[in-house]
């Protein structure tokens, strides 16, 4: 299934309005969105996503996550270089990276493990295993162990 039309003509700047306007919520009619979504600013790059995660509707419906944000680091991964993806979740930060520059590298640090069988799926399905290190654990200032919940069953972040 494709984005809805209206997604799919509005401009990027007023894509996210629209979806929260006409779409936030509505994850159940349009699952086969969250299947190999193609992302915007790399269309051979390819998510699986959780529907009903806030981050993954986002993604599933405009095919950008954070807009701005997104279009620095495309600008920036076309110079090359290493990225380091602290709370990297399903992927969509690394997956850019590391698409939009063969010679750029990820590190991606997940803590949920949850998100870490879909984001090791998304590097998988996308051929960007040599590319992107998975380390499943928090980043932090020191070495230790504490507390950490994962939050609602249905969301990612």
């Amino acid at each position: 299934m494709k984005r809805p039309l209206l997604l799919r003509l509005v401009p990027e700047s007023l894509r996210l309005s629209a979806f929260y306007r006409l779409y936030l919520g509505k994850h159940d009619r349009y699952q086969s969105l969250y299947q190999s979504a193609p992302l915007c600013y790399a269309p051979d790059v390819f998510m699986d996503l959780v529907p009903g995660d806030l981050i993954s509707d986002i993604i599933a419906f405009t095919g950008v996550y954070e807009s701005r944000l997104t279009q620095r680091v495309a600008r920036l991964a076309q110079r090359g270089g290493i990225l380091v993806d602290v709370g990297a979740n399903l992927g969509y930060f690394s997956l850019l990276w590391a698409a939009l520059n063969k010679e750029n590298r990820c590190v991606a640090f997940e803590a949920s493990p949850r998100n870490i069988p879909i984001l090791n799926r998304n590097i998988r399905q996308n051929g960007l295993e040599s590319r992107i290190e998975v380390f499943p654990v928090a980043a932090g200032q020191e070495s230790g162990t504490m507390k950490f919940s994962l939050g609602p069953v249905e969301q990612t972040g």
